[in-house]
């Protein structure tokens, strides 16, 4: 079934396949990288908040899920924060592995990156034909200027003829198509990866501007498969049963084509000992760049990184991590008791909000002023104020004001940072809250599968800033 998804969206809805291997029985850890210098490109560009804004968007159009089956062992995997804004985690794909450069992304449930033939044709999508869209979202080629270099052309490839493990299986999303292969979560080397065969795995074709200054090759999906709103798990399983085929989905697919996302995929086939994963982020600042930022964690809780779990919340929606939350507070000065909606989110920069909560805050601490280019509240950086607080089931979870300043990384402006907030109207079609890295960095985010709740525990430790690169 095809999708009529726009190319940003591409990257973050394709999908991969996997073949058998060998189950591990081991606890997987995915290193992550950070850039900095790309927030000032956006910045200058005035698409920072072009990216929070598509971030919202993306989890607004598609809200579906279903739930998974339960697993037998467990591995870490560390990330590599670059500049704050993206923290990149390293995979292979096929036999022998291709590596590829990832963001892990618990708000899309699909893997995708370019194949070797993306933008072989130099398809352009209808909607690049408006010309205040296409600039920020579609190839210069596109856009009218044939000669600039392809946005493909600065990706890492699969070429699925140098794999043995490689399986076609069809067509099925805008400019690309589904493969299926062995997917490792780590290096290709390493002694602590992952490995999930039969795994879908979506091949782009053609890939938007929005991606070129991205120091990614793809995504990996983290999320559900699908679900059906209104029905319970057995009307859901049954109603699936009854209408077997993507294409008869009444109310759509997180993933596209419907198909099994990986990490679910290594749950159903036991490659995990919990169906269990957290994720912890570390801040390393502005000029971060492929140095160490973090630790997604397979199978089990990250106890070397992060304190005990304050509390749990069930999850109100298998599609994203949904949860409720029941109030956000500022000091004494403002407080919101209104139940919302919200999704845990590692591939959203910031935090996403409700525009009148938002507004409200900025108001309320004050010496904020708007950025109509951006599209982004701006302030100084030296600016003191008390901590936010989100309440999730009865707990305070306050962040401090570290985490919610961000440098704009301007050198002419170097006292000038990003309130990590961003306002934002669902209109009903999505969450109210997106809460991205900034909330992560102070809270480790614990992703209970198999009983459908998410916990929170103090992020514990840095790691030390220590650099090292995903390759050479």
């Amino acid at each position: 079934m095809p999708l009529s998804l726009p190319s940003w969206l591409l990257l973050f809805y394709a999908v991969v396949l996997f073949f058998p291997e060998e189950i591990l029985s081991e606890v997987f850890k995915l290193p992550l990288r950070r850039f900095d210098s790309l927030r000032s490109h956006l910045r200058r560009k005035g698409r920072l908040a072009v990216k929070a804004y598509h971030e919202a968007e993306r989890v607004s159009r598609l809200y579906h899920s279903r739930d998974p089956g339960y697993l037998r062992e467990m591995y870490q995997q560390i990330v590599y924060d670059y500049y704050d804004l993206e923290y990149i985690a390293l995979i292979s794909i096929g036999t022998p592995p291709q590596e590829f450069e990832v963001v892990m992304d618990t708000g899309s449930a699909n893997l995708w990156v370019p194949d070797s033939t993306c933008n072989s044709t130099q398809q352009c999508f209808s909607y690049c034909q408006i010309p205040f869209y296409c600039d920020p979202n579609c190839d210069e080629y596109c856009c009218g200027d044939s000669s600039k270099v392809s946005t493909c052309d600065q990706k890492n490839k699969f070429t699925s003829s140098k794999s043995v493990s490689y399986i076609l299986y069809g067509t099925g999303f805008v400019h690309g198509f589904l493969g299926m292969d062995t997917v490792r979560f780590g290096t290709s080397t390493g002694q602590n990866v992952l490995t999930i065969p039969k795994t879908f795995v979506g091949q782009a074709t053609s890939m938007g501007k929005f991606f070129r200054n991205m120091p990614i090759d793809g995504i990996c999906g983290l999320a559900f498969r699908t679900s059906i709103p209104g029905l319970t798990e057995r009307e859901s399983r049954d109603w699936e049963n009854k209408h077997p085929g993507t294409e008869h989905f009444p109310f759509g697919s997180l993933a596209a084509d419907g198909v099994e996302p990986p990490l679910m995929n290594a749950i159903a086939q036991g490659k995990l000992e919990k169906p269990v994963f957290s994720v912890f982020l570390e801040t390393e600042g502005v000029d971060a760049v492929n140095k160490k930022g973090g630790i997604f964690t397979w199978g089990g809780v990250d106890e070397e990184n992060c304190g005990p779990i304050l509390g749990w919340t069930p999850l109100t929606h298998q599609t994203y991590y949904e949860f409720e939350i029941q109030g956000v507070a500022y000091g004494n000065k403002l407080k919101s008791n209104k139940t919302q909606k919200a999704i845990s989110d590692t591939g959203t920069s910031l935090i996403i909000g409700s525009r009148s909560i938002v507004e409200s805050l900025v108001k309320s601490i004050g010496g904020m002023h708007w950025d109509e280019e951006d599209g982004l509240f701006l302030l100084p950086c030296d600016r003191h104020f008390e901590p936010i607080t989100f309440t999730i089931s009865g707990r305070d979870y306050p962040m401090a004001k570290e985490m919610l300043v961000i440098n704009a990384g301007d050198p002419q402006r170097p006292n000038e940072c990003i309130f990590a907030l961003v306002p934002y109207d669902s209109w009903g079609l999505g969450p109210a809250w997106i809460l991205g890295d900034p909330f992560i960095r102070q809270y480790c985010n614990v992703y209970d599968i198999g009983n459908k709740k998410i916990g929170f525990a103090l992020a514990k430790r840095p790691l030390n800033g220590r650099e090292e690169k995903i390759r050479d």
